[in-house]
């Protein structure tokens, strides 16, 4: 009984984890060089192009990825307004990834807000910490 309650509070802290903003930002030595910016630009291209998203990406927003280490875009579809969220993972070793971890849809008289990881990548040139930048 104990090993079910075991798995269950990990599954808890696993979907939490997935679901909850990232909270990576970029080092002060990787915001300096601006192959990172290239690398974060190229990154959010590349998900807007796989998850077939209609915002548009530019220098200012992987300037907002590496100053702040979180970004928010909108676009409107099919009579909806779409905000979708993004954020960076820091992992091991100052290993970074970006990630898309929240879509908000709004249409007329309802809101939906999902938050989930609906997709990252990983970083090879930006290097991340956990929390202050």
């Amino acid at each position: 009984m104990a090993r079910c309650h075991l798995v269950a509070a990990s599954l808890a802290l696993l979907v939490a984890a997935c679901m909850s903003p990232p909270g990576g930002k970029i080092t002060a030595e990787a915001a300096a060089d601006p192959a990172c910016g290239s690398e974060l630009y190229g990154a959010l291209d590349a998900m807007r192009n796989e998850l077939g998203l209609g915002i548009d990406v530019g220098d200012d927003d992987a300037a907002a990825l590496r100053d702040t280490g979180a970004l928010e875009k909108s676009y409107g579809r099919d009579g909806a307004r779409f905000t979708v969220a993004f954020g960076l993972d820091a992992g091991e070793g100052g290993a970074c990834k970006l990630r898309m971890w929240s879509m908000t849809e709004r249409r007329p008289g309802s809101v939906s807000t999902q938050s989930g990881n609906f997709g990252s990548i990983d970083l090879k040139v930006c290097r991340c910490q956990k929390g202050g930048g």
